[in-house]
């Protein structure tokens, strides 16, 4: 998907006068009434600080992230954006940068328009009425998709004065980042799935590693991802369970199951695949098989509401790793303001969530999305996924 110009979210703007169709717009997005397109541009993900003011808007938690005190000179800044939920990031992010008046701009762009995105916003502006370039933004904040085209980017933002965040992984060209460790989420992962295999005394057999298609929408630059998953998978099962071998895969589930018919493990790196084979394996499995364990990454969150509705169901899909939804939208506000006002760079390193069914994390991590999410879509792509194939 190609970024498409279009005005962006001021979330400090949100409750002022000459901004008063643009909060309509966000109220409309977040009940699910038809948007204003052209006076919002909606975003959504990444990383994260430690939690304490509290996030009123609709779809947030109760509390989001504290964090550094607010510099007196909030400048906007732009945020370029590539993982969903897009709505109930948007909430958390918008109650933060009013706690403390910041001014993300958000951009939306899919992996393969991240790097024009970043070129775009980073660029100097131009004065309409002199006609000169201004000083570009001081800090910019990107998601990771194709390294290879957006290092080049990021290091002409930089020799420009512009600070650049990334997240959920580190780049080369980078002030600071915003990471969800996806080793030690598939650390904990294998955990999860050891601790079941020895409950069934399931001392041998084959470990599914569902990895991202070519064309999925993964928050970060899928071939570099698969690497690492894998890696860190293959280790952890190598040191907790060496009588279960792992087959990492790009297949289709159910291609994957028909080579491997005796594996009961499945691990996924992405929550959203998850939650959709759980549901169509329930529905394909002839009664009396053996019980699966089916485990996902959410990195660097869950992706909707439709992975706990299946996580709470505690037949197939048992356990989910990721980070916090209102941790990703406080750093999208803290770790800036940080650098706008001058602090030396540090980079988060987000906390990662065991979610279970039944669980009491489960039960607060859910707790940030919205009870009804919006069906609002932008370039064709709900905004929310859980809503898909609702008007």
């Amino acid at each position: 998907m190609t970024w498409r110009p279009s005005r962006t979210v001021s979330a400090a703007s949100l409750t002022r006068g000459p901004a008063r169709r643009m909060q309509r717009a966000v109220r409309d997005l977040l009940s699910g009434e038809p948007v204003d397109r052209r006076a919002v541009l909606w975003a959504a993900g990444m990383g994260a600080l430690a939690c304490g003011v509290p996030a009123t808007l609709a779809g947030c938690g109760s509390a989001a992230p504290a964090g550094p005190a607010a510099p007196v000179d909030h400048a906007p800044y732009p945020v370029a954006v590539n993982v969903i939920p897009a709505g109930d990031l948007l909430s958390a992010l918008s109650a933060r940068a009013e706690a403390l008046g910041a001014d993300p701009q958000v951009f939306e762009a899919s992996g393969p328009g991240l790097p024009e995105v970043l070129a775009h916003v980073t660029a100097p502006p131009l004065d309409a009425q002199t006609n000169r370039l201004l000083a570009p933004p001081r800090v910019a904040v990107v998601g990771v998709s194709d390294l290879r085209a957006l290092e080049p980017v990021a290091a002409a933002a930089i020799r420009r004065g512009t600070k650049i965040v990334a997240y959920p992984v580190a780049i080369e060209n980078q002030t600071a980042a915003i990471l969800a460790d996806a080793p030690q989420a598939a650390t904990m992962l294998v955990g999860q799935a050891v601790s079941w295999a020895r409950g069934e005394k399931l001392t041998r057999g084959t470990v599914l590693l569902l990895l991202p298609q070519v064309d999925d929408v993964f928050p970060y630059d899928s071939a570099a991802a698969a690497a690492t998953i894998t890696q860190a998978v293959r280790a952890a099962l190598a040191r907790e369970a060496p009588g279960l071998t792992l087959v990492a895969t790009s297949m289709l589930t159910e291609q994957a199951m028909r080579a491997n018919p005796q594996a009961r493990i499945l691990l996924f790196a992405h929550d959203d695949a998850a939650a959709e084979q759980a549901q169509r394996l329930r529905q394909s499995r002839p009664t009396g098989q053996p019980s699966l364990f089916a485990g996902a990454l959410g990195l660097p969150v869950v992706t909707s509401r439709a992975t706990f509705d299946e996580l709470q169901r505690d037949d197939i899909l048992r356990v989910v790793i990721a980070a916090r939804l209102r941790d990703l939208a406080g750093a999208m506000v803290d770790l800036p303001e940080a650098l706008v006002g001058g602090r030396a760079p540090r980079s988060v390193q987000l906390a990662l969530q065991t979610l279970t069914p039944g669980s009491s994390a489960l039960s607060d991590y859910s707790q940030d999305y919205a009870l009804n999410p919006s069906t609002a879509t932008f370039n064709g792509r709900y905004l929310n996924p859980s809503v898909a194939g609702s008007s």
